[in-house]
């Protein structure tokens, strides 16, 4: 069986000085997330022992729906305002389903 969805985890490492600031623009980023055209469903994730590390794991219906997320106003703006925190790049890491 072939799954044409695209499964996305990106990895979001926050400065921890403003760990508490970039959880809550993660927090507000995911909600608005939801109601994105293409998505199939997210869920933001915070690691147990470095409350500054997150992983965004969403599933699209396409490439071509998240490629259009990425291009979004919306998602631009998100970025820019996240970048001052970052203490690494995002890293967006793009996988496909092998299992039916």
């Amino acid at each position: 069986m072939s799954d044409s969805q695209l499964y996305v985890v990106t990895h979001i490492d926050v400065i921890p000085p403003r760990a508490a600031e970039g959880t809550e623009l993660l927090r507000a980023h995911a909600a608005h997330l939801r109601q994105s055209r293409g998505l199939v469903r997210c869920r933001l994730l915070q690691q147990v022992l470095k409350k500054n590390h997150f992983e965004l794991m969403s599933v699209w219906v396409s490439q071509e729906a998240y490629e259009a997320h990425l291009a979004a106003p919306s998602t631009r703006a998100f970025r820019e305002s996240l970048h001052p925190m970052l203490g690494s790049p995002i890293d967006d890491r793009l996988h496909q389903a092998l299992d039916g």
